[in-house]
């Protein structure tokens, strides 16, 4: 009788999953500035884990938190019924810019987001010092994201950003790009503070060239 075959794959399908899962809804930021050569574009590194992820570059982003609907009154230049016009909801569309905004603080330390004026939050001087202990709190959800707000007197900056694409079966996923790119005084990754309250999931930040 002649022997089994053997998959001779270095990747081999995965075993069905027992429990279907649902799709959440997740937000994802593509943050760009102008660089020396061309554009530049802003990417984590996930640490190694052992998984198919393990050392992925990827776009900051994360799921979309029930606290982010509350944050609508904090939100500047965008309100939820453009926004899901945009998105293509019938509702709750704010929500995934909020989404993005929060997770791109907590993984890569920029915030886009003003205190009073026009500019933004000015990551490379005292701002910076005094709002990266909320970079950890926000993670662990010790805070939310409107007691941030609140406490800083900030109002996040959704009209920079611009909306790319959806995807995913239940929205599971919106991207969104700086509009203008993030000006010069947006830290480079040798001055971006830690982030240790990713537990080491996207301990390397770099900007890369979008040609390289």
């Amino acid at each position: 009788m002649p022997a089994a075959p053997v998959d001779a794959s270095a990747f081999p399908a995965p075993a069905p999953p027992t429990v279907e899962r649902p799709p959440r809804p997740a937000a994802t930021i593509v943050v760009v500035r102008d660089g020396a050569d061309g554009i530049e574009v802003r990417l984590s590194r996930r640490a190694d884990r052992g998984d198919h992820n393990s050392g992925a570059w990827v776009f900051p982003g994360g799921i979309v938190e029930k606290n982010d609907a509350l944050a609508h009154a904090a939100v500047a230049g965008l309100d939820d019924a453009e926004a899901s016009r945009r998105l293509g909801l019938a509702s709750g569309g704010l929500d995934y810019y909020v989404a993005a905004i929060r997770e791109c603080f907590e993984e890569s330390g920029l915030l886009f987001a003003r205190a009073a004026g026009p500019e933004l939050v000015d990551l490379d001087g005292s701002d910076a010092v005094r709002l990266a202990p909320w970079r950890g709190a926000l993670h662990r959800g010790e805070k939310g994201i409107v007691e941030f707000c609140a406490a800083e007197g900030l109002h996040l900056a959704a009209d920079r950003l611009v909306y790319l694409s959806r995807s995913g079966a239940r929205s599971a996923s919106t991207r969104a790009s700086s509009s203008p790119p993030c000006r010069p005084h947006r830290p480079p990754p040798t001055t971006v503070p830690s982030c240790s309250s990713r537990c080491g999931s996207r301990r390397t930040r770099r900007w890369r060239a979008r040609h390289r």
